[in-house]
C-alpha cells in the first residue's frame, strides 16, 4: 500500500477504533486508490483480520462505504453525460 493521503489515513484509523463512519470523509481520488485502501487497508489487513470489528459494527461501515462510492459513482455518470452534451 502505497503512501496514505490524510483522509485516507483517517478512515483506516476510524475503522479501527471503531469511529462512527459517517464522520469520515471518502476522499476523492482514482478508484485504484479507493480500492487499494478498502481491499488491502481494511479488509486485508493483517491486524483487522485478528482483531476484528463487531459484526453490527462492520456492516455500518459497509453500509457507508458503499453508499458513499455509489455516490460518486452516481455523480461521475452525471457529470460525464454533462460533459459529453456540452461538447456535442
Amino acid at each position: 500500500m502505497d503512501i496514505l493521503s490524510k483522509h485516507q489515513y483517517e478512515i483506516l484509523r476510524g475503522y479501527a477504533a471503531l469511529h462512527r463512519p459517517n464522520a469520515f470523509i471518502l476522499p476523492y481520488c482514482a478508484f485504484a486508490d479507493i480500492h487499494d485502501l478498502l481491499l488491502n487497508g481494511l479488509l486485508l489487513n493483517k491486524h483487522l483480520t485478528d482483531y476484528p470489528p463487531s459484526v453490527e459494527y462492520q456492516q455500518k461501515f459497509w453500509k457507508w462505504a458503499i453508499g458513499q462510492l455509489e455516490a460518486a459513482l452516481a455523480e461521475c455518470s452525471e457529470a460525464g453525460i454533462q460533459k459529453s452534451t456540452v461538447s456535442s
